[in-house]
This record gives C-alpha cells, structure tokens and sequence, in this order.
C-alpha cells in the first residue's frame, strides 16, 4: 500500500494511507504495538474475516499460537445496529474494542478530528465533568462497492463494564446532571455535523466524573 498522505499535526495523530481499495489510518503508538508483535494485525484481520457469521452467533475465535481471543461484546445494554458487529479482542498485554461496519472512513476520521477539536476548545470539561473521547488506534477500510463504501474496521482500547458504565444504563448519584450535561453536549455536537446520540455513545466513569465520547 503505497504511502499517499502523511496526517501532520492533527489532533489524533494518525499517518492514512489511501488507494482506490483501501484506506489505513494508525497512531504511532500502534504502529509500535504491532512491530513489536509483527504479524498480529494479519492474524487478527483473517479471524475476524473468517469467523465473522459465527461472531453474529454468538460465537467466539481463538489463534493459540498468537495468543488472540476475539469474542462477541459490548460494554452496556445498547444492542447496537445489526449491520455491525462489536468485539473484544484479547492479545497479549492489551485488549481492544473492535467494530466492523459498512462506512466511509475518511469521513468517519475527519468526524473524530472534529469531535476531538471541539473538547479541546471546551477545556476537557462541561458543567463538572471531565470529557475525552475514546480515539481509534487504527481505522481501517476495504471497499465494498464503487460508490465509496467500505467494510471499516475501528479499533480502541477496551473499556470493561466494572469500570464504565453506559450512560444509558447509569442510575447513580451524578444521573441527574449528567442527562443534562449529555443532552446539551449532544446538541454542541451537532452545530459542528456530529449527529450521535450520547447517551448510548459514551460512558461514565463516576469515580474521576468522566465522560468517555465514542462513535462519533
């Protein structure tokens, strides 16, 4: 894949990689993750495409060699869209959270430009709470169709349940204020072409009153 753009000082901090057949963009720090562990990305990328049905079905993959658990999940209620699927995958030293849909991602990389952005100009705060967005080690596109879709896969870190909840699922002390700071944010978002709906795509974590943004 040959190198067409170089990300410069961009808040995500990606280098993208585009060809009419493929998209590619990376942080450093992943790009470092998968030197040291050469060959992971292919042996995660051939599970996921090989086992996708069964993923649908509940059911989970495993390279033993290469030490990768990929399974089905999620962190929270919300089933999500049935045309994406949601999964951990467990490597050594590190578990991401992976989704695959049909997308455009370089729209999808620009949006987390703009969101990160917009929390830097708000201060990392709103009406109390803290506010970061969960960003994409690596997002990556096969198209699908001349029209510039892609099979996209985004991957962060993994945040486990007993440590987030969904703000959806949240019933604790801070719920009050924290629909209120989620609905007026959700509306912020808006204003510059972000249409998510925060309180299914973020997380709370109480102790630090930290709100965590993805899928932007």
């Amino acid at each position: 894949m040959r190198l067409m753009r170089n990300v410069k000082g961009n808040v995500l901090n990606t280098k993208t990689k585009i060809t009419k057949t493929r998209f590619l963009a990376h942080t450093g720090e992943f790009k470092q993750t998968m030197r040291e562990n050469r060959g992971q990305f292919t042996a995660i990328r051939k599970m996921i495409d090989e086992n996708y049905s069964g993923f649908l079905n509940g059911k989970k993959a495993v390279d033993a060699k290469k030490g990768i658990t990929i399974s089905p999940a999620r962190t929270g209620s919300h089933k999500g869209n049935k045309n994406l699927i949601t999964l951990k995958v467990e490597t050594p030293g590190k578990n991401y959270f992976v989704k695959e849909e049909i997308s455009n991602p370089a729209v999808l990389l620009k949006k987390y430009k703009r969101a990160e952005r917009f929390i830097r100009l708000l201060g990392g705060e709103y009406n109390g709470f803290k506010i970061k967005l969960i960003k994409p080690h690596i997002i990556y596109g096969k198209r699908t169709d001349p029209k510039g879709l892609f099979r996209t896969m985004i991957a962060t870190d993994f945040f486990e349940e007993g440590r987030v909840n969904l703000v959806e699922d949240y019933k604790g002390k801070d719920v009050r204020d924290l629909r209120v700071a989620i609905e007026e944010l959700g509306n912020k978002f808006s204003r510059i072409d972000i249409h998510e709906s925060s309180h299914i795509n973020s997380f709370y974590e109480e102790s630090t009153k930290t709100i965590y943004l993805f899928d932007v």
